[in-house]
């Protein structure tokens, strides 16, 4: 079942699986843009993010890979926002059994790529780290790297960091830091981001469009 936002309120409504897969993929496919097939923006995609819980050995839904950088900003803002607003119903739920909260890998598989790890505690808030790598985020002076949007480094974990407070603005501010880091890494492109370690849970997986998940 699907329960999708239209101009007249609500709809209900029910798909095989194999039926809502094969829609769902060929709107991803096609992207955002202006004609008949595609997406008229990326809040009109099928999903900006999605949990599966007791996942199978397929990627949910086929995920598709992004198609550019908005699209990826828009998955993570959009969750972010509601990590804010339903945290509280995650936990009761029991879906956050990370040390009471949820966290995920970004990883950049180009020659010259970081990883970024992103933490969401529900006492703490939202903290993303960036991991040094040596020539490439290492070269980079404090008032560099602080110009580029990070609070401050933390040596025990050998990376810079940023943290932010549960609303609207922060989900946009992280976002917003994270597609900038990710493409001013030397070759980077969407295609080259994956996700890892969603909730340290064989029984989560987190699905972003465009950033599938990395089986280690």
């Amino acid at each position: 079942m699907t329960l999708a936002e239209e101009k007249l309120g609500l709809r209900l409504s029910l798909h095989s699986s194999a039926t809502l897969k094969t829609a769902e993929s060929a709107v991803f496919s096609a992207g955002v843009g202006t004609t008949q097939q595609q997406a008229p923006n990326h809040l009109s995609l099928p999903y900006l993010w999605r949990f599966e819980r007791r996942p199978t050995g397929e990627n949910a839904l086929g995920t598709p890979r992004a198609n550019d950088w908005q699209e990826v900003r828009e998955a993570l803002r959009s969750l972010f926002q509601i990590w804010a607003e339903q945290t509280p119903f995650l936990s009761v739920a029991g879906w956050c059994k990370n040390l009471g909260g949820l966290a995920f890998n970004l990883v950049n598989q180009a020659p010259k790529g970081c990883t970024l790890s992103v933490v969401h505690d529900p006492h703490d808030g939202l903290t993303v780290h960036l991991h040094d790598q040596p020539g490439i985020t290492s070269d980079l002076s404090s008032d560099e790297m602080i110009a580029r949007g990070w609070h401050m480094r933390l040596p025990l974990l050998n990376s810079w960091s940023a943290f932010y407070d549960f609303d609207s603005t922060s989900a946009e501010t992280a976002a917003d830091l994270i597609v900038k880091e990710l493409s001013l890494q030397e070759g980077t492109t969407p295609l080259d981001i994956a996700l890892t370690d969603p909730g340290e849970s064989d029984e989560l997986r987190l699905s972003l469009p465009g950033l599938p998940f990395h089986q280690r």
